[in-house]
């Protein structure tokens, strides 16, 4: 039997019916958090000037009409959670007896008026309730257990479905409101004679739940983050439905961080964590529970119920919790259904809302919430390679970079990937960055432009206020860094390095992205073989480079650079400098053997005709220093004249110099004068099906682990997204040999509609590849850090094949 219920209460007489022409209205009025009766309320009829109070039970009676109020039985008695309480205009007999029938505590004779019996303190067990009126005698069978009664021949009363849950009730004659001091008043559409009506309290204190959400302060007292914010501006409350009683629980949100806390600290679950897991999302006779999250999105104003993506849960179930939220909850028709994996697509018979549908009205976008000082500036995305910014600049953007040098935040006016290049630099140098989407009018914005600001960037809301400068330099001392790094490179090292010959101790030869490739040739996937990877594959070492640099003087160049001291303190001089030397390298004649042993190579690599020519330094995918974007990749082609192999070589040099690179390693404290640039070269993919990248790590759910997944249609970029085209955002998740996807976002693509990028089957090959370079680089660090890793899906004769791309820490 279950110990835990939400309100027992049980009426011993009934309450007066409405007489034929008469405009008679009663019930009871209760809290909505303790389900004890309020005393006092105040109930009138809209369209009437009748009103009345309710007695020390709750109850009340309220006639309209001209005819008299009817007789009231003469007692009437309860049980509400320990106490039972009773209200009698005749004198009446209460008293407990066990079921021996010999008296337990006090007994209460001749009483008329109010009165109640605490069993809080009397030990669990079987009781009975005697009652004696006008030499009537009734007896019910009570159950204690903890501070809670049940009555086995009496049932709680119930509000019925959408009754006065509609607090916008029409003013319509049989509409009530009812109000009571320290409650918000409620507006009610008068239901059938004797039903409970229930009031909020102004101030719940630290409470643990609520069966029923009757207004909007109701869900903003238990309100939390949700534990998969992609976006902003949602606020989420995790739902317990018990299975067996047809019971809800709202749960405090803060309070109870996950739904196993709630039911294992409010109902008494007391099989550990695993097993609650084993038990709760899957279909077995040990399931009590269903869980879930309603989550409301602020800026549309729309609620979502949602469900973890592994649940066993079928459309049955769904719509179960969904027609009792509907019943117990006031939100009406913004209540819809996310069904965030595609299994449950097809539960029609609730209303389903898409995420195009679901983000559309969001304003708000936390990429990387950190806080910092700095001076806020808004900048046309256009005139950004014309700017110069510091890195005490907070930025205002109305779209998003591709790249984007050192500052102390970012804001765009439209959403990013959260895995694109300068979220990963903000996450690399722990800055805030955010979308919001009207940014460029927010008054909020408007009225700091120009001023040194705070900027706090959390998963749901973002806070900006002026500050002072003093307490911005303490941040600033404290939290950037101090320390100069200086950089191994082997420049003495010649010929084309074999990758199957390197591994990830290779940095100092060819840098870092090639390192990373050298050592996932090594990785094997279980059941599979090798890791699917680029063909064609070595590696130009730095030596190339650097005699490439001296040879034409350009290491005195930029030695006398690095050492004025105008190039340090004035931005657009520093930019000018580095586009100077930057153009010198391009120029400069490549070495004519290195160009021989490259094509040479090419040429024997089977029938492709361009690669990809990408930057690898030793300031790149290294611990401490992701780098993500900063430096540049070009094609090469054995056959297009206008991509000659010696023109991309240089090209990539030459971006190891670019304002962004410099500003980047300048923050970091990283010798200039000890970087190197090393290639790595592989066949180019002229047919892509779908790009992404993935972590290994699940970024919005430290309690499950998994796999965060961004994949998009194509060649259009998730790392660099434009078009405002937002790609899959998915979570594959690691905890159970299942196969368990939890999509957060769908493809905005034109033609994307209700399709995904990839198949099922797809992704769980990618789960297997990214395991495995998981457990590889575990094994290698001998401690488990998550992997940033790109990859690929490409077209060879109509196939599609997933490639690995890259690997490095994330």
């Amino acid at each position: 039997m279950k110990l835990y219920f939400r309100l027992i209460q049980f009426v011993f007489a009934l309450l007066p019916v409405i007489a034929v022409g008469q405009s008679v209205y009663s019930g009871k009025v209760t809290d909505t958090q303790t389900h004890f009766p309020i005393a006092g309320a105040v109930v009138s009829a809209i369209g009437s000037e009748a009103q009345t109070t309710t007695n020390n039970l709750g109850y009340f009676t309220l006639n309209t009409g001209s005819d008299t109020t009817p007789d009231t039985e003469d007692y009437q008695v309860e049980a509400v959670n320990g106490i039972i309480l009773w209200n009698s205009k005749k004198v009446i007999d209460v008293w407990i007896a066990n079921v021996l029938g010999q008296i337990s505590g006090k007994v209460y004779r001749a009483q008329t008026g109010s009165g109640q019996i605490n069993m809080t303190n009397f030990a669990n067990g079987i009781y009975l309730l005697n009652i004696t009126c006008n030499g009537v005698r009734k007896t019910h069978k009570l159950i204690k257990a903890r501070n809670a009664l049940l009555s086995e021949t009496l049932s709680p009363k119930a509000i019925s479905q959408n009754e006065s849950l509609q607090q916008n009730a029409g003013s319509a004659s049989d509409s009530l409101v009812i109000s009571s001091s320290g409650y918000y008043p409620q507006k009610y559409a008068f239901q059938k004679t004797g039903e409970t009506y229930e009031l909020l309290k102004l101030n719940n204190g630290n409470i643990d739940y609520l069966n029923r959400l009757i207004r909007p302060e109701a869900f903003t007292l238990l309100q939390g983050a949700p534990l998969n914010p992609s976006y902003g501006e949602v606020k989420s409350v995790k739902v317990v439905y018990s299975i067996s009683d047809n019971s809800i629980y709202y749960t405090n949100s803060e309070k109870h961080l996950i739904h196993f806390y709630f039911c294992r600290d409010v109902l008494g679950y007391n099989k550990g964590h695993a097993m609650f897991n084993q038990e709760q999302y899957t279909r077995n006779v040990n399931r009590k529970y269903i869980l879930a999250s309603l989550n409301h999105f602020t800026s549309s104003d729309r609620y979502t119920l949602e469900f973890f993506a592994g649940d066993e849960l079928d459309c049955s179930d769904i719509e179960k919790v969904y027609n009792k939220i509907a019943q117990t909850a006031w939100i009406g028709s913004k209540l819809y259904f996310y069904a965030n994996a595609t299994k449950w697509e097809g539960c029609t018979n609730v209303p389903i809302i898409t995420s195009r549908e679901l983000y559309n009205g969001q304003n708000y976008q936390a990429l990387n919430p950190e806080s910092n000082y700095g001076y806020l500036r808004k900048i046309e995305a256009s005139e950004l390679g014309q700017t110069y910014l510091g890195r005490h600049d907070i930025v205002v953007l109305n779209s998003i970079p591709i790249d984007i040098s050192v500052v102390a935040g970012i804001i765009t006016t439209e959403f990013q990937t959260p895995l694109s290049h300068i979220n990963v630099l903000s996450h690399n140098r722990g800055t805030p960055n955010m979308a919001l989407r009207d940014g460029w009018t927010n008054p909020k914005i408007e009225k700091l432009l120009n001023k040194l600001v705070y900027l706090k960037v959390s998963l749901d809301s973002f806070n900006i206020r002026e500050a002072t400068l003093q307490e911005a330099e303490l941040f600033w001392a404290q939290k950037e860094p101090q320390t100069i790094h200086q950089l191994k490179s082997d420049i003495n090292t010649k010929g084309l390095i074999d990758l199957t010959k390197a591994d990830v101790n290779s940095v100092s030869l060819i840098g870092g992205k090639a390192a990373n490739f050298a050592e996932l040739k090594k990785i094997n996937v279980a059941n599979y073989g090798v890791l699917p990877m680029p063909e064609g594959d070595f590696a130009i070492p730095f030596s190339y480079y650097y005699n490439h640099i001296k040879k034409y003087g350009l290491d005195v160049f930029i030695d006398s650079m690095l050492k004025d001291p105008v190039f340090r303190t004035d931005a657009a001089w520093r930019d000018k400098q580095l586009k100077i030397l930057r153009d010198s390298i391009k120029k400069s004649p490549l070495d004519p053997e290195l160009l021989q042993q490259v094509v040479q190579h090419l040429s024997i690599t089977g029938n492709f005709m361009d690669f990809r020519f990408r930057s690898s330094t030793n300031a790149e995918d290294i611990e401490g220093f992701n780098g993500a974007g900063l430096y540049e990749s070009y094609t090469g082609s054995l056959s297009n004249p206008d991509k000659p192999v010696d023109k991309a070589i240089r090209k990539v040099w030459a971006s190891l110099w670019s304002y962004a690179a410099f500003e980047e390693r300048d923050y970091f404290k990283i010798d200039h004068q000890t970087i190197a640039m090393g290639i790595l070269v592989h066949r180019s993919y002229p047919a892509e099906a779908a790009n992404g990248v993935a972590i290994t790590e699940n970024l919005y759910n430290a309690f499950n682990p998994g796999i965060t997944v961004n994949v998009q249609v194509g060649e259009i970029s998730v790392v660099n997204p434009e078009e405002k085209y937002l790609p899959d955002q998915l979570i594959c998740y690691t905890f159970s040999s299942e196969n368990i996807y939890e999509y957060l976002n769908h493809s905005n693509v034109p033609g994307m509609e209700g399709k995904t990028v990839m198949t099922d089957e797809e992704l769980t090959l990618l789960k297997r590849f990214c395991v495995a370079i998981h457990n590889h680089y575990c094994t290698l660090n001998t401690v488990c850090k998550p992997m940033d890793i790109e990859f690929k899906v490409d077209l060879i004769n109509g196939e599609r094949k997933i490639y690995i791309k890259q690997a490095r820490l994330y």
